[in-house]
């Protein structure tokens, strides 16, 4: 009779741990991806951030060497794309040029768009700005010397990507994230936005807030 006591408390036991291992893989696998929704600050669209941006120096359509920091002064919205992507990529540029659209005001200045490609090897300059960069004149596509150089920026911001395929036949997709970034005047990345972000005007109420910042930090004269 204590033998079957003690082996009905080491089931229970046995039960309990299995009970609690099952909750953590559920937290791991369910759970954590909703737990920056729960801590974000509902006034804003994107996931909000207050980090410098990390720079970079890439080259533009004509060859000449551009940087992050070249665009000081002026909001700048950040994609990593490649030419062959299914819809992603795409949806995100037909969401630059909404909020290019929705934005443009003659009294605020426009916020400069950024395409850095992802797949130097298949998609040359002049193709990705016949796509990007043809849309407006702050629409500006810049390109790497390879692939493994636009990785490591994006890496920087926690864009990794991967090929996957057939890379010897040139058959393969790039797997990302799909992020978008948005930098404010000073350089700081202030808002990241996922694929499920599609709401241009919410995303130009983050721009305008941070428009607003700056404009309360301007020291007026005298005073």
């Amino acid at each position: 009779m204590p033998g079957r006591v003690l082996s009905e408390k080491k089931g229970n036991s046995f039960g309990i741990a299995r009970l609690i291992l099952l909750l953590l893989v559920f937290l791991v696998f369910f759970a954590l991806p909703f737990l920056p929704a729960l801590f974000s600050d509902s006034r804003f669209y994107g996931v909000k951030a207050n980090s410098k941006a990390p720079d970079f120096v890439l080259t533009d359509l004509s060859g000449q060497q551009v940087s992050l920091s070249d665009f000081r002064g002026k909001p700048v919205f950040l994609m990593f794309g490649y030419l062959n992507c299914d819809s992603l990529c795409h949806n995100q540029v037909m969401l630059f040029q909404e909020i290019n659209a929705l934005n443009l005001t003659a009294s605020e200045r426009s916020p400069v768009f950024l395409y850095i490609a992802m797949d130097p090897e298949r998609d040359k300059a002049e193709k990705i700005a016949q796509y990007f960069d043809a849309h407006a004149d702050n629409f500006i596509s810049l390109n790497a010397t390879d692939y493994k150089s636009a990785q490591a920026i994006a890496m920087k911001y926690g864009a990794y990507f991967s090929r996957s395929g057939k890379m010897s036949s040139g058959d393969y997709e790039i797997d990302h994230p799909g992020h978008i970034f948005l930098i404010d005047q000073a350089g700081n990345k202030r808002f990241t936005y996922s694929a499920s972000h599609k709401q241009a005007v919410r995303i130009i109420s983050d721009l305008h807030f941070i428009r607003t910042e700056e404009q309360k930090t301007i020291t007026l004269p005298g005073v």
